[in-house]
């Protein structure tokens, strides 16, 4: 009997196994085909830098380039990888990262799946920003409130203004390019192709806050603080750095209403699909106008390849409109 018994056990177990198994395995060839032979899979980790790198790719034979956090997901601060994302991150041959501490949710997998040397930190040769104060922080206690959200006291929203997203182009090409050799030539110079168009960007953005008669801007989020640079323009505030889900208290509300009415900005710069409640609030009492500017973190899913391009055109546009530059 108790031979019987051991037996059935063992046979129960191994059917629970068994079953257990099986729908993970289709699982796992729904979420992700199998390479094909000869094929090079890139994953990059954000919208920003997936739009950069399928322009780096563009028309390379055999390679696949994949996106790690889903599109709308935005600057993934708190984002934690599932089973089906690490399964992906481990059949990656690239990895493309933002940098600056961006992603500092993946160091603990790179290194457990041994995958530190397929990385490509997109950020290297790029000119970062320091991580601006939270408004209503640093002025009245002493003390300061910066929120570093990736590389200590580092802006780490590197890809929202165009002559940093050409530098990034430009690492990811050499990155690419040490990873696949074969096919070095054609990433160099999609790389170089893609980060021309983004710099004849860059100039007239530029030429805006030169031109403009007044240029104190107000931001709803530090990724914003790139386009404002690039644009010339002066940051005098910026409602959430770091942290997106704190909320400004009422004091600090006024304070900044204050605050605005004597410095006078041009513009509160609130953030697709729609502006943050505080900038709402801001605007009408403060009587400061405010519009939305894209920082282009998150997007469609099928985003086409000159997606970054024309939203930062979009972005332009509305600038010189509002600082009333021809």
């Amino acid at each position: 009997m108790k031979r019987l018994f051991s037996f059935l056990r063992r046979g129960f177990c191994a059917l629970a196994c068994l079953l257990a198994l099986a729908p993970c395995a289709g699982a796992r060839a729904a979420e992700a085909a199998p390479a094909s032979a000869g094929e090079f899979r890139v994953l990059a980790t954000t919208f920003p830098v997936w739009l950069f790198t399928r322009n780096v790719c563009h028309e390379v034979n055999g390679v696949r380039v994949e996106l790690f956090v889903p599109a709308q997901t935005g600057c993934p601060h708190e984002f934690t990888p599932s089973p089906a994302d690490l399964r992906k991150l481990a059949a990656a041959q690239a990895i493309v990262i933002n940098g600056l501490g961006l992603e500092a949710f993946l160091s603990q997998p790179l290194r457990t799946l041994d995958k530190e040397h397929a990385v490509i930190d997109a950020s290297r040769g790029t000119d970062p920003l320091p991580a601006p104060a939270e408004a209503g922080h640093g002025h009245d206690d002493g003390h300061d409130h910066a929120h570093d959200h990736g590389a200590p006291g580092i802006n780490p929203h590197i890809f929202a203004g165009p002559a940093q997203a050409a530098l990034m182009a430009r690492a990811i090409g050499e990155g690419l390019a040490r990873l696949d050799p074969p096919h070095a030539e054609a990433y160099r110079a999609n790389a170089a192709a893609f980060a021309a168009r983004l710099e004849g960007l860059a100039g007239p953005l530029a030429a805006i806050g030169k031109a403009a008669p007044h240029k104190g801007i107000v931001l709803q989020h530090d990724d914003l603080a790139y386009l404002a640079h690039e644009a010339s323009l002066e940051t005098l505030a910026v409602l959430r750095a770091g942290d997106e889900n704190s909320a400004l208290s009422a004091s600090q509300l006024n304070s900044l209403t204050r605050r605005l009415k004597a410095e006078a900005p041009v513009l509160i710069a609130g953030e697709p699909p729609a502006p943050d409640r505080a900038v709402e609030l801001l605007s009408v009492e403060s009587g400061v106008p405010f519009a939305l500017l894209d920082p282009v973190a998150s997007g469609p899913a099928d985003a086409p390849l000159d997606y970054y391009e024309r939203a930062m055109r979009a972005n332009a546009e509305t600038l010189r409109r509002y600082f009333d530059v021809p």
